[in-house]
């Protein structure tokens, strides 16, 4: 039996799809070795001539295969063949060119990362050992792969060279010791620099050198969360659970670890949990008769600084006492007589309620932006009907009781000489900012302004 001949319009829309699919496994190898071979030569200096010889070489050959089979399955008498012969040359040509400055454009851009790990320091940070001193550390943990370190540091900001302190040489094995440097810095002004360590590796093969840098300064704060677990807490329907001895602590960690991560700014606090004990006193004790110890705990840091919120008299305003209207939120920051006569510390606490001010405002904590600046020497006295009154501006303060500052806190670090101020970040008695408190991490919009602002106050970057 004969075989059955396939009409030549059917023999012609086979020969179509046989040269289609020639198409599509052309184009899909020649993606593959592109991807391939990108991954390939990204750590070989040559990597854009090989790419191009590869590329050509796959698609010609390729593009050459499937405009050939498909001349020779077609009929060659078929202008429509020799016109569909024609169209795929061209469009092959085409892909050619726009594989090859697709080629360029990708392989003109460095990898920004090795295939071989890294050797960068772990636990590199700082401690200020005096207002002249800095002492920066780092464990050994690479000693098996490190043969040594280099220690230097720079202005911070200043995009000035790097001065070479010291150098470590590894003995080659991990001992959980500890490489550490004193910087003696040469000056009790509030400084800010850059401290780098770079490793050098004992096989270049296998490691990569490499280097970590932290900020670091001769600022250490005093920082107090004021009062303690449960104290001042708000009960009622639209309470949110605030409690003003547990908000202050939430603040406190945060502005703990913005100063010293973002600003190189150590911190001493007065407490890192609910409970406050120093001298053999407790909580309470520390919050009446003996709160000045909580002030004299900064006598060997360069301010002291208490968190708080705010509260007002007992139906102020003719408002419940917890039902206070925004109009009574304000910023307040209130001075010791060391600080205010201190242009650089009044300078400090203007810039702090600025950004409790205008961070208040942008949340919707208050309906007022404007806020109040004053000089050393000329700072107003706080009084209830400031405290307590409705659309006054937030301010830099001060008060005065018996014996100096009306607070414990404050004549306790001016006992030790130093500048004080307790931060007073919004009212507690308003239930919009207990809400925020609640669901909206205020605490860390708290920290933030008050982070920038003390930076700023120093000078740093």
């Amino acid at each position: 039996m004969g075989m059955n001949r396939i009409p030549k319009n059917k023999q012609y829309l086979l020969y179509r799809l046989v040269a289609l699919l020639f198409v599509t496994a052309a184009v899909a190898l020649i993606l593959t070795v592109v991807l391939v071979v990108n991954t390939i030569v990204k750590h070989n200096e040559k990597k854009q001539e090989i790419v191009q010889t590869v590329a050509e070489a796959e698609l010609g050959a390729k593009a050459g295969e499937a405009t050939t089979d498909y001349e020779q399955a077609g009929d060659t008498d078929s202008a429509q063949s020799r016109q569909d012969s024609s169209y795929y040359k061209s469009f092959f040509s085409s892909l050619l060119d726009n594989l090859k400055k697709k080629g360029e454009e990708v392989f003109s851009i460095e990898p920004s990362a090795s295939i071989l790990p890294s050797l960068v320091v772990s636990d590199f940070e700082f401690e200020r050992e005096s207002a002249n001193a800095i002492r920066v550390h780092f464990n050994d943990d690479l000693d098996n792969k490190v043969s040594e370190y280099v220690l230097e540091r720079r202005g911070a900001g200043s995009g000035s060279d790097w001065k070479t302190l010291d150098s470590f040489s590894s003995d080659g094995e991990v001992n959980g010791n500890i490489y550490e440097y004193t910087d003696e810095i040469g000056t009790e002004e509030p400084t800010q620099f850059e401290y780098r360590v770079t490793t050098v590796s004992v096989d270049e093969e296998k490691y990569l050198s490499s280097e970590k840098s932290i900020l670091a300064s001769n600022v250490m704060i005093c920082l107090d969360p004021g009062h303690f677990e449960g104290r001042n807490e708000v009960t009622g329907d639209d309470s949110y659970g605030y409690c003003e001895g547990d908000y202050t602590l939430k603040i406190g960690l945060e502005l703990r670890d913005l100063l010293r991560e973002n600003y190189g700014i150590d911190v001493l606090m007065t407490r890192e949990t609910g409970t406050i004990t120093i001298g053999g006193h407790t909580n309470g004790d520390l919050d009446n008769g003996n709160i000045s110890l909580r002030g004299e705990m900064a006598k060997d840091c360069t301010c002291f600084i208490s968190l708080h919120t705010n509260s007002n008299a007992d139906n102020a305003n003719g408002y419940d006492t917890f039902q206070q209207p925004i109009s009574l939120n304000k910023a307040l920051v209130i001075m010791n007589i060391p600080a205010r006569g201190s242009d650089y510390y009044v300078n400090m606490g203007n810039l702090i309620v600025k950004n409790l001010t205008d961070t208040n405002y942008s949340l919707g904590l208050s309906d007022n932006k404007k806020y109040d600046t004053c000089t050393a020497g000329n700072v107003p006295e706080l009084s209830g009907t400031y405290n307590d009154g409705l659309g006054y501006n937030g301010t830099v303060c001060g008060r005065y009781g018996k014996s100096g500052d009306y607070y414990g806190v404050l004549r306790g670090a001016a006992t030790v000489n130093k500048p004080a101020m307790i931060i007073e970040h919004g009212y507690h008695s308003i239930p919009e900012v207990r809400k925020a408190a609640k669901e909206n991490d205020l605490y860390k919009d708290w920290a933030k302004a008050d982070a920038e602002a003390i930076a700023e106050g120093f000078g740093f970057k």
